[in-house]
């Protein structure tokens, strides 16, 4: 482990710990045999880990004031244990995920990192529903940067485009108002010469009524009327 101080006492081959509480006293030996079987046996950290800060075995005894000096006592950060905390959590809470060998070692094909990551997760059931109905498997069958780019867009707030349907309503009521307009638009001026020779003019009138109005006023013998109403003598 390359970001363990040299002068680490659990890296020594005899180190025996010496803490009050004897629970702490079984987990350190745990944790000094794993880091001096490397990366193989990361889960076997994280274990150890997770029970001393699950258990608060670092302060039963008084043995540590803080879990960051705990923390410091094995060469890692509060966010590192934190981390190896979550990883366990998150395979405890499936137990399909993994089994536990005859010295209570953690067997998973999961990744650490990985666990950390969907440990993170809120609702982790629902986000793995999504996953299978959107990519057809289970969010633990990816590798990490695959799963944080799936988070995104998971996590991404959903919001519904209404700018077509805005502009397609816009343009239909556009298109009426626009056609209604025109006809309203749509005009002539007319005039008439009745039978008994009287000129009618109209300035502006709706070419939808011309022909009623033309029909009206040649039915008139002695009177014919404006628009308005308004008689017209002959």
């Amino acid at each position: 482990m390359t970001t363990l101080r040299k002068d680490l006492a659990v890296l020594n081959e005899e180190y025996k710990p010496t803490f009050k509480s004897d629970a702490l006293n079984t987990e350190f030996t745990r944790i000094a045999s794993a880091y001096r079987a490397g990366n193989k046996a990361m889960w076997k950290l994280a274990k150890s880990v997770h029970k001393v800060l699950t258990d608060e075995l670092w302060k039963v005894k008084g043995d540590f004031q803080t879990e960051g000096d705990f923390a410091k006592a094995i060469g890692k950060s509060q966010a590192q244990i934190s981390a190896y905390k979550n990883a366990v959590e998150f395979l405890y809470n499936h137990n399909d995920l993994y089994q536990l060998d005859g010295n209570g070692d953690i067997i998973t094909n999961i990744g650490f990192s990985k666990a950390d990551i969907l440990a993170r997760v809120d609702d982790y059931e629902k986000f793995d529903n999504w996953v299978v109905e959107n990519y057809k498997a289970h969010a633990v069958e990816f590798g990490d940067n695959s799963i944080k780019t799936m988070l995104k867009s998971y996590n991404k707030p959903v919001i519904e485009d209404k700018s077509q349907e805005g502009t397609q309503e816009g343009t239909q009521e556009g298109t009426q108002e626009g056609t209604q307009e025109n006809k309203e638009e749509a005009k002539t001026n007319l005039a008439i010469i009745l039978k008994d020779g009287y000129r009618v003019e109209y300035d502006g009138i709706p070419v939808s009524i011309v022909d009623k109005v033309a029909n009206l006023l040649s039915e008139y013998r002695q009177a014919t009327y404006d628009n308005e109403g308004n008689k017209i003598t002959a």
